[in-house]
């Protein structure tokens, strides 16, 4: 690699030659094979993610899951042979961003997650665009979970993250892991 650095640096840019070509076909070459070196460690961690996710999805399906959402966890289980022997990453996260759904689908009708979500957006009121109405919602919300209305406190949440300015909302994103 450092020889073909050296050598490129010593033809001028305008030189056509065949000296030129050859060592942009061996740069090339070396681009793909440092890419062929890599690519089966990306598709091992994306298989692996998918595994962990497929993992996570199945425990709150057997837990909190609806027969919708333990149909759709089946057919995308079901189709895994399929798209694991495809050797595509970006099929594999595919199918890992559908796991994800349903865990999201599943997670914003658990209290656990809804006061776990509720609890840091009183935190982060001080970043909110409109203080009277964060007030205000925090102020339900604190109610609602005192009653047991998860109905209303994901309604809340959603009033609150949508009262965040944008990075914050990226926050919230990766923290519990899935696209709002």
């Amino acid at each position: 690699m450092e020889i073909v650095v050296e050598e490129t640096e010593k033809l001028n840019d305008d030189d056509v030659t065949d000296d030129k070509y050859k060592l942009e076909d061996r740069k090339r070459k070396i681009a793909q094979e440092i890419d062929s070196a890599t690519k089966h460690k990306r598709i091992q961690k994306v298989k692996q993610h998918y595994f962990e996710t497929k993992e996570e999805c199945l425990k709150l399906i057997d837990e909190n899951g609806n027969d919708h959402e333990r149909k759709t966890f089946n057919d995308i289980v079901s189709q895994e042979e399929a798209f694991m022997s495809t050797n595509s990453p970006i099929k594999i996260h595919e199918k890992s961003d559908e796991l994800q759904s349903i865990i999201g689908q599943i997670n914003w009708r658990t209290p656990d997650f809804l006061t776990s979500i509720f609890n840091w957006l009183k935190g982060e009121q001080t970043k909110m665009n409109d203080q009277t109405q964060a007030k205000s919602l925090i102020d339900a919300g604190k109610f609602v979970v005192e009653s047991q209305n998860w109905d209303r406190l994901r309604e809340i949440n959603f009033g609150l993250l949508d009262l965040l300015p944008r990075g914050a909302k990226e926050q919230i994103t990766t923290k519990i892991g899935f696209g709002l």
